[in-house]
């Protein structure tokens, strides 16, 4: 019983090979063509509503500085603009 159990296993990764090694062309995977790039016309503006205040050590500076980072990592193409509640 256990060899019958070891031979279905054999043939499903045996078929399953197979399937993969059909979709391969050449050595190399098929794959599909890619849309192109989308335009960029405006940048991306995000508002972000924070529930710790401004002055507040380590949640509250964090929304501060956020906004510039971001804006540094995408080049200008994304700005968060951040508030605090207020008192």
């Amino acid at each position: 019983m256990k060899q019958v159990g070891a031979i279905l296993i054999a043939a499903v990764a045996l078929a399953v090979g197979l399937a993969i090694g059909m979709r391969m062309e050449g050595g190399e995977p098929v794959q599909k063509a890619e849309a192109p790039a989308a335009k960029v016309d405006a940048p991306v503006k995000w508002k972000l509503a924070s529930a710790y205040p401004g002055r507040m050590v380590q949640l509250g500076l964090l929304g501060k500085n956020l906004p510039a980072k971001l804006k540094a990592i995408s080049g200008g193409i994304s700005i968060l603009v951040s508030s605090s509640p207020r008192r």
